[in-house]
This record gives structure tokens, C-alpha cells and sequence, in this order.
């Protein structure tokens, strides 16, 4: 059974290619632990020369986030790693940088 976390994919500005896969407690800190994933690896066109690339790689980073509210929590991503096979550029599709840059 899937479970959806509207408030937080809002609070964090997810697009829906990107979903909640789970809500934790850090045991060290005592903070929440978001993990984000992508619901679909698809192709993806290059930014440089538009050629249709696979996901290469998945690099896994952690990044705590704080707000005006003063509420804390981590966010745990898988964000897609491309190489593309035409000119060589490699690029990150991550869902926290992307609604920065929407």
C-alpha cells in the first residue's frame, strides 16, 4: 500500500515526478528524516546538445532543512545522475534543485 504526504511534498515544492517514500526519526538527533524518490527513471533530454540519455547513476546526499518556523527535519534524496553519450556533460536531476530553478 502506497502513502501519500501532500503536506510535506507541498512544503518542500515536489513536482510530481517526485514522491515521500517514507517518514522517519533520526535516531542521533531526534529530527524527521524525509526520503524523497523520483517515481519513474525515464529518458532525459541533455541540457547541452538535447541527446536522450538513461539515468547513469543515483547519488545519495542528506541536507537538513530549517525555516522561518523554526521546524528542522532531513531530507534524504536519490536524485538521478546523467552522463550524456553524445558530448560527455554530466548533470544532476534533483527535486530540490529543480523547483528553484522552475
Amino acid at each position: 500500500m502506497s502513502i501519500h504526504y501532500p503536506m510535506f511534498s507541498s512544503f518542500l515544492g515536489l513536482s510530481s515526478d517526485w514522491f515521500i517514500s517514507s517518514l522517519g526519526e533520526d535516531k542521533a538527533t531526534g529530527l524527521l528524516e524525509v526520503q524523497i524518490k523520483r517515481k519513474s527513471s525515464d529518458l532525459f533530454p541533455c541540457p547541452i546538445c538535447n541527446e536522450i540519455n538513461s539515468q547513469t547513476n543515483t547519488k545519495n546526499y542528506r541536507r537538513l532543512i530549517s525555516n522561518k518556523f523554526n521546524v528542522r527535519f532531513y531530507v534524504s534524496v536519490n536524485a538521478l545522475h546523467i552522463e550524456c553519450r553524445n558530448c560527455g556533460c554530466s548533470y544532476l536531476i534533483d527535486p530540490l534543485i529543480q523547483k528553484n530553478n522552475d
